[in-house]
């Protein structure tokens, strides 16, 4: 094979080895009656014309168009079921919804829901709507920033949902006042004095310092370490006297 393969070239019979092995693999082998390749590998070699791209027409399945039929079948039937689905969600949702706009500087009734309310404070025969409160600003359709007293520790912005128009007369709403009063007071803690410093250091060793502080109305037993931070929030008048007053004693500062 490899005599009729190189001809006059004899040379160069290591460049047609790969051509001998292919029509080796490639022939029936008379014992077996099958080709090495196919043997080996349970299918037969691919030749040129194998690998020749054909045209579109010829590559058509039948068994493949029935299965893409289906598919496109099953996908059309989904569609059709979330699109039933949403429109019936969306009727039994706008049997409910208020269409309902207001501008700055209405006045509404707002309406707390029971986590708006401190911890503790909540009722269920509390009036489900007081006011009359003042839209600050329109956010959007659905959210507005309403004119809260600072007593009611809670967010000023409100959805559509809990806004209703005051007219006036609405029975079923408390004042403001009212609401107030049966808001617990919070207990504002205050620093009397600060008695010592400390530097320490972080899990990862960055330094920060830690104050003693004494509270207002508490015996000095019970003064406690707190961040600098939380000093400068708490009181920053007396964390900037503490700072003048020490800064040329202690390198901390």
């Amino acid at each position: 094979m490899l005599r009729c393969l190189i001809q006059n070239n004899p040379k160069t019979w290591d460049l047609v080895i790969p051509q001998a092995e292919f029509a080796y693999n490639n022939s029936v082998n008379r014992s077996i009656k099958k080709t090495p390749f196919e043997a080996a590998y349970g299918l037969k070699p691919q030749h040129v014309l194998d690998l020749v791209p054909l045209p579109q027409e010829a590559r058509v399945s039948n068994e493949g168009e029935l299965f893409a039929d289906h598919i496109r079948k099953i996908h059309e039937e989904v569609k059709a079921a979330l699109k039933a689905s949403n429109a019936e969600y969306s009727f039994t949702a706008n049997q409910h919804r208020r269409k309902q706009e207001f501008e700055e500087g209405d006045q509404v009734l707002v309406h707390l829901r029971q986590e708006r309310f401190p911890k503790g404070t909540y009722h269920k025969l509390k009036s489900r709507k007081f006011g009359p409160c003042k839209v600050l600003k329109k956010i959007s359709s659905n959210a507005y920033l309403i004119e809260l007293p600072p007593e009611l520790q809670i967010s000023p912005i409100f959805n559509i949902l809990d806004l209703y128009p005051f007219d006036g007369c609405d029975g079923t709403a408390s004042t403001i006042d009212a609401q107030i009063q049966h808001l617990p007071i919070a207990k504002v803690e205050v620093i009397e004095d600060v008695l010592d410093v400390k530097e320490v250091r972080s899990r990862r060793g960055n330094p920060y310092r830690r104050f003693l502080v004494k509270w207002l109305g508490k015996p000095a037993n019970e003064s406690t370490w707190i961040a600098e931070e939380e000093l400068k929030r708490v009181d920053p008048d007396i964390y900037e006297e503490y700072v003048k007053a020490y800064s040329s004693e202690s390198s901390l500062f």
